[in-house]
């Protein structure tokens, strides 16, 4: 397939729309966590011992932006891999139309084990995550949340 063929351009355009809505999914957690926090603090303005309710939606919102960070990373991963095929005139017909994010076994690919497998699974989906929280995206506004919620209680 050529780079000018419609199917390719409207296959780069569905990539970008759904990073584009992954990136939109981490603005409103911040948005959210924000919301919750700021209601918890007010209800609870009175009551000192209440630290774990009031930390507990900057926990969650957190875990979850930083999913969403990583499915995005994995995103903009796949879309490079395309363009890359892309660039080099390899064949993307199969590739065109089809969102494909992280490693897929092919149909042939035999599993040896199905516990190392998900093990495996389960390993690489912490590992994006906890790597997620450590960008400048999530760790400055998570942590500094933290630090404002310890201070007010």
């Amino acid at each position: 397939m050529k780079k000018d063929n419609p199917a390719v351009i409207a296959h780069v355009d569905m990539m970008q729309g759904i990073i584009n809505r992954l990136a939109g999914n981490s603005k409103s957690c911040k948005q959210w966590c924000i919301l919750v926090v700021s209601a918890i603090l007010t209800l609870t303005a009175r009551d000192a011992d209440v630290f774990l309710l009031r930390l507990t939606p900057v926990i969650m919102f957190c875990f979850l932006d930083c999913f969403y960070l990583n499915l995005e990373r994995q995103a903009i991963n796949s879309l490079n891999a395309f363009i890359d095929k892309l660039a080099n005139y390899d064949d993307v017909d199969d590739l065109v139309y089809r969102v494909v994010i992280g490693r897929r076994e092919k149909a042939g690919e035999v599993q040896h084990c199905l516990v190392i497998s998900i093990v495996c699974k389960i390993w690489k989906y912490a590992v994006g995550i906890g790597s997620a929280f450590l960008s400048l995206s999530i760790l400055p506004f998570y942590l500094g949340l933290t630090l404002l919620v310890y201070f007010l209680n």
